[in-house]
This record gives structure tokens, sequence and C-alpha cells, in this order.
């Protein structure tokens, strides 16, 4: 049985969908899920703009 990792946005994410009975691979709308999720759990988006902000940073040349 896999441990839920409250630090991985992606996973609190994932759960936050499966709670609303939604998943990756739900044959809804992409967009209509991303909608509930920005309405669900805006602050597992902000740690996602976060890290692809340092993503984006950690590429920059030095």
């Amino acid at each position: 049985m896999s441990r839920l990792r409250p630090d991985d946005p992606m996973e609190r994410l994932a759960v936050a969908l499966a709670f609303r009975g939604l998943s990756p691979s739900s044959d809804r709308e992409p967009s209509r899920i991303a909608a509930m999720a920005v309405d669900e759990v805006p602050w597992v988006l902000e740690d996602l703009r976060l890290d692809a902000s340092v993503t984006e940073m950690d590429r920059l040349p030095r």
C-alpha cells in the first residue's frame, strides 16, 4: 500500500480530483476537470505554479 505524499502537489491534485470522482483518464473534458480543480484546490495549483517557476529558473543560463 502506497503512502500519500502530502508534499507532492501532483499527488494532492490527483487525490482532490479522485474525491470529486474524476481522474486524468476520465472521459470528461480536460478543461472541465481543470476548472473543477481550480475551484476545489487552488493551493495545489499555486504549488504547481511555484514548482514550474523553479524548474524554469533552473533552465536559465547562469
